[in-house]
């Protein structure tokens, strides 16, 4: 029953990390781009770098296998 609390609460706080960084990513764009066009930029990014790497990341699992993947990735 214990592990089974642990990761309800650490699934909770992985689950509220990418809003967070829209959020921040927002905030603080505004607040550090010279012009308003580029304030996600930073975010928009990070969104293009997460969809691309997707396919590589899906061949190499194939590849090595899924744990192995994973404990390479952390």
């Amino acid at each position: 029953m214990r592990n089974v609390f642990i990761l309800s609460i650490a699934q909770a706080l992985a689950m509220s990390a990418m809003p967070i960084v829209v959020l921040l990513g927002g905030i603080l764009g505004a607040e550090l781009a010279p012009a308003p066009v580029l304030t996600t930029l930073p975010v928009a990014i990070m969104v293009v770098g997460v969809a691309v790497s997707t396919l590589p990341a899906a061949f190499l699992m194939r590849r090595i296998g899924r744990k192995p993947g994973f404990i390479g990735a952390a």
